[in-house]
């Protein structure tokens, strides 16, 4: 019996060895770029729910606070387009509170308020209190307000808001 010897052996193991680190190096890269892109997407929503919260905050802030935007000039303007704009401090977002007013109960979209916020129920800016609210229909109306509050990144948060004046 005879042995062969393949003399082109030389060099199969260092080979070897380069593809097999090749692709762990691929691996590892491919692990790292999916870990960054992970961390970005995590940044970002963090950032998207600190400015929700604090937009959010800024429409609490207003109506615990009405006493700094609720002025008597404010109040007893019947305009349509009357409203007030203000920053609470320490903060980057931007209040902006009108009168929900329609006097001819008609259907129209008002400037500055959201697509849905303007197909709600059309309702006077002056009305009778709410059922149950504690406030008397023969003593009481209330007048109702739109809060818009606009973030630094442009996010906007609107809520409806009323106040009961004796009659």
């Amino acid at each position: 019996m005879t042995k062969h010897k393949n003399k082109n052996n030389k060099g199969f193991i260092l080979i070897t060895c380069l593809v097999i680190t090749a692709l762990f190096m691929l691996i590892a890269v491919s692990a790292a770029t999916l870990s960054y892109t992970q961390s970005k997407i995590i940044r970002n929503r963090q950032e998207a729910l600190k400015d929700f919260y604090n937009t959010e905050s800024a429409i609490h802030y207003a109506v615990y606070n009405s006493d700094q935007w609720f002025t008597d000039e404010f109040i007893n303007s019947e305009s349509e387009n009357a409203k007030t704009i203000f920053t609470p401090p320490n903060s980057s977002v931007k209040l902006e509170i009108r009168h929900i007013t329609d006097s001819n109960n008609s259907k129209k979209n008002i400037e500055g308020l959201s697509k849905a916020a303007n197909n709600l129920p059309v309702q006077s800016h002056t009305a009778p209190p709410p059922p149950d609210s504690g406030f008397g229909i023969k003593d009481f109306e209330v007048k109702r307000y739109a809060i818009t509050a606009t973030s630094a990144n442009g996010l906007k948060i609107q809520a409806g808001v009323w106040k009961a004046f004796n009659k």
